[in-house]
């Protein structure tokens, strides 16, 4: 079943588009600076809030503090993927240790 839009398309135009393999690698390559983009924006802004985050808890983070916060961490991103990647970008930045990252990142799992 094809939509509206193709079914208009007398000469092919959406069909030569994705055909088309400059555009292909084009968008490819955009898309790739984009997601590094924005992974070195997460490394920058995770040092000045997560100094933030951390300093309630930076005396008292114990391991099962640390699995708590991991399944928070999930629960509030609503993916373990994008919460070990926050974690990572906090331990980059200097934030938390790597024994207690191992802790939290299970604790997403």
């Amino acid at each position: 079943m094809k939509g509206v839009l193709e079914e208009r398309d007398e000469k092919g135009f959406f069909r030569k588009l994705r055909e088309n393999k400059f555009l292909n690698v084009l968008g490819f390559i955009i898309a790739l600076y984009f997601f590094i983009f924005a992974l070195s924006f997460i490394k920058v802004n995770s040092a000045s809030f997560g100094d933030e985050i951390f300093t309630i808890t930076k005396k008292n983070f114990s391991p099962l503090n640390a699995l708590g916060f991991g399944w928070l961490a999930a629960l509030i991103t609503q993916s373990s993927g994008a919460a070990a990647a926050t974690l990572i970008a906090f331990h980059l930045a200097g934030i938390i240790g790597p024994l207690i990252l191992i802790y939290m990142i299970i604790g997403t799992r």
